[in-house]
């Protein structure tokens, strides 16, 4: 079956150097070979692991469009100790069913996606290393079904946190979750006691707003349009009333301060003293998401006043794992609310995790994927020169996600099912609690491209859609 890998690297060729290649596109490349070549029918193919290696692609890749292949098209069989191989025949009706079928996915496939805000692969290498690591032999016992803490896990996230503050910070105590929401909720619960207020200052996400509400607590949003108007909102609201937790992050995919007034933050850190609240400092997107404070300043105060928290990686396998950290004292505090259960993950992906810091050494260049700089450059250089958005916008957001908003006109209702219905996914505008300078837009995602070629293509049909749209809601 050499004709196979000949046949299916040529066709691939293309997805590749876009960094598009996908279960489907492989099965479609098969089920198209099947039907243009009629005498492979009844052969042989080639292993998955062969063909996995042949095509360069991940395993589970190749395994995926084989379930494709028997489940949706129909196209081949597995026998025990025979293989796999491709049917023996196709009758009539069965043949224009797959090509309809293949009509339908290369519509599917066709669709623009650019609602991603994890990364689903970053790198060939690094998708191998996180599959070793998930594939790694790891007997789990009646004891590791009630895993709670692996000790060994979070003396590795320690040295991570230790790096991520790019400065030593003595008596840090770390734990771990796959779930935000609840850390959310627990931090509202420990450091916003009975009538105190949790404040953000920054837009929040629905995730964020059901993690206060779960907790009983009053959520205060006084994001202002600079950082200074903010710090005065803090300081007129703490006056009024009692503040136990102050939270600032990336939960809103956007820079939403751009500043870098010492004296600014310094005044943030003087309130924080004065009215004694918690800072639960949140970084969503690490290494994706310029952080909006002075982190190195506000670092300085961590053990004493501040709580981190941040998933490990942007990557779609790692990014439930949220890292929280904060002095000892704090995170005893912490530990009563979770009524001594402790914060935990599943055994597979706690000894996966492990397995792969261990084994490998990982680098933020790995861990915090970025799209390349040529890739965000484009996209922005593309939509600016639409001439359709608020300029501002675009130019302030340095990370992968951007958020559009019409210099004029209004967007349609029903966005985001309007957006579908022409091929295009957007991030899902209901995700996010936009302030009312937010609302007359939308966010998109750039953090899966590896191209300009393909960035561009997609962020054409956004501008096409854009100018359709109002073309056909403008006057008659």
């Amino acid at each position: 079956m050499n004709y196979l890998t000949k046949y299916l690297n040529r066709s691939l060729s293309r997805y590749r150097i876009e960094g598009d290649i996908s279960p489907e596109i492989i099965a479609t490349a098969i089920a198209n070979m099947v039907l243009r070549k009629p005498s492979l029918h009844g052969s042989k193919i080639l292993s998955q692991k062969i063909l996995s290696t042949n095509l360069r692609v991940p395993h589970d890749m190749v395994k995926d469009a084989c379930r494709i292949l028997r489940t949706e098209f129909g196209l081949i069989v597995a026998r025990p100790g025979h293989g796999t191989s491709i049917v023996a025949s196709l009758s009539k009706e069965e043949n224009d069913r797959i090509v309809k079928l293949l009509i339908a996915m290369k519509t599917t496939a066709a669709k623009v996606s650019l609602d991603q805000t994890v990364v689903q692969r970053v790198n060939v290498t690094f998708d191998r290393k996180i599959q070793k690591s998930f594939s790694a032999d790891r007997p789990v016992d009646e004891v590791d079904r009630n895993l709670e803490m692996l000790p060994s896990l979070t003396t590795l996230f320690t040295q991570i946190i230790r790096v991520n503050w790019h400065q030593p910070v003595n008596d840090v105590r770390v734990q771990y979750s796959d779930n935000y929401r609840e850390i959310i909720s627990y931090c509202a619960v420990t450091f916003a006691p009975g009538l105190s207020s949790v404040v953000s200052l920054v837009p929040v996400t629905r995730t964020i707003q059901k993690g206060v509400r779960a907790a009983r607590r009053r959520l205060r949003v006084i994001y202002q349009p600079s950082l200074e108007l903010t710090m005065h909102a803090l300081q007129q609201l703490c006056e009024s009333e009692s503040v136990g937790l102050v939270y600032i992050g990336t939960a809103i995919p956007y820079q939403v301060f751009h500043t870098d007034q010492f004296s600014t933050w310094k005044r943030f850190r003087h309130l924080q003293v004065k009215y004694g609240f918690k800072i639960l400092i949140d970084d969503r997107y690490p290494g994706q998401v310029p952080f909006p404070i002075k982190f190195p300043y506000l670092s300085s105060c961590i053990c004493s006043s501040t709580i981190y928290l941040s998933p490990l990686s942007n990557h779609s396998r790692l990014n439930a794992v949220n890292i929280i950290a904060s002095d000892a004292q704090t995170m005893k505090a912490l530990s009563k609310a979770f009524k001594y259960k402790g914060l935990r993950l599943p055994p597979t992906l706690s000894y996966a995790v492990e397995w792969l810091l261990t084994h490998y050494k990982i680098g933020r260049k790995e861990l915090h994927y970025v799209s390349p700089p040529e890739v965000i450059t484009a996209a922005k250089d593309l939509l600016l020169a639409s001439g359709l958005f608020v300029a501002e916008h675009i130019n302030n957001n340095a990370g992968p996600f951007i958020f559009l908003q019409l210099a004029s006109g209004d967007l349609p209702n029903n966005l985001y099912r309007k957006f579908k219905a022409n091929g295009i996914i957007i991030m899902h505008p209901d995700e996010f609690n936009l302030l009312p300078q937010f609302e007359n837009g939308f966010f998109i995602s750039i953090s899966n491209y590896t191209s300009i070629r393909t960035v561009e293509k997609d962020i054409r049909k956004v501008v096409a859609f854009i100018i359709k749209t109002k073309r056909d809601v403008g006057p008659k």
